[in-house]
């Protein structure tokens, strides 16, 4: 069996990632809370957990021992990144580098860097951390190395029952949101078809922020999703398409970078996501 590194696996995302594949890969789950590395342990017994920060002794021996790395670690709140530049950085963009080198380094099959829709076009510290992240992975994936390095561009995952994180955001403002099934679904395409060097961004749901905490307080107590969103449509340049993402090649990197393309000049329609691709 397999060994799958997971960092950031206390998290939202990390911790759906622990539970899909679990079962079919020896899990190692990273995270620095020993309490919530705990409780993933009682929910899923035959992990193994890693405690220790990105920069850990801890973490480099897990990486060693993996063939397949996703990285799903990061300080991703925005306004706390506007407060913590440091931390910020130190986390989302020289704890990247530490981890991609470290799998260069032990030959890792493959490594997914979980990034977010935000790097396309950074205006903030937390977007320009993962912007300034993805292209150090896009370094990597371009050194020879054995290692095939892909990056998944999420947008808000979106969780039954909780309100957006969003401090003092106007209701008008539209948010990209997207289901954790989703983002398990994009990261398990790229372990199996994303070619190295590949950005994948998902097909997402637009919503206003004023509806997204409407649903997130009829969600509490009730049962109902709270993923429920209003459908919209905009344009994005791509190199290829799937029912479940776009998949920005290099040739595609290139030519949004030097014609400044954004989504009222491209080509293709984002269409709300409705089928997924084989898996």
């Amino acid at each position: 069996m397999k060994v799958m590194l997971i960092t950031g696996a206390t998290g939202t995302v990390g911790g759906h990632l622990v539970e899909r594949f679990h079962e079919r890969y020896r899990v190692l789950a990273q995270g620095r809370d020993a309490q919530s590395l705990a409780e993933l342990l009682a929910r899923h017994p035959g992990i193994e957990t890693v405690c220790g920060d990105l920069h850990s002794p801890q973490l480099a021996e897990a990486v060693h021992a993996s063939r397949v790395v996703i990285h799903a670690a990061a300080q991703r709140y925005a306004d706390i990144a506007e407060k913590h530049c440091a931390l910020t950085l130190d986390t989302n963009v020289q704890g990247t580098q530490r981890v991609a080198d470290l799998a260069t380094k032990a030959e890792v099959e493959r490594f997914v860097f979980v990034s977010a829709v935000e790097a396309a076009s950074p205006s903030s510290v937390y977007a320009m951390s993962k912007y300034l992240a993805e292209c150090l992975v896009l370094e990597s994936s371009e050194q020879g190395y054995d290692t095939q390095f892909h990056i998944c561009r999420l947008g808000r995952i979106s969780v039954r029952g909780r309100r957006p994180h969003e401090g003092d955001a106007h209701p008008d403002s539209t948010r990209f949101v997207y289901t954790v099934e989703e983002a398990g679904d994009l990261i398990e395409f790229a372990l199996g078809y994303a070619s190295n060097g590949d950005v994948l961004v998902p097909k997402m749901r637009g919503a206003r922020m004023g509806d997204l905490a409407e649903m997130g307080g009829r969600g509490r107590g009730t049962g109902n999703p709270t993923h429920e969103t209003v459908p919209v449509t905009g344009e994005i340049g791509t190199g290829d398409e799937t029912d479940l993402c776009f998949i920005l090649n290099r040739h595609a990197r290139h030519a949004l970078a030097v014609s400044h393309l954004d989504s009222s000049h491209s080509s293709r329609s984002v269409e709300s996501m409705g089928c997924r691709a084989a898996a």
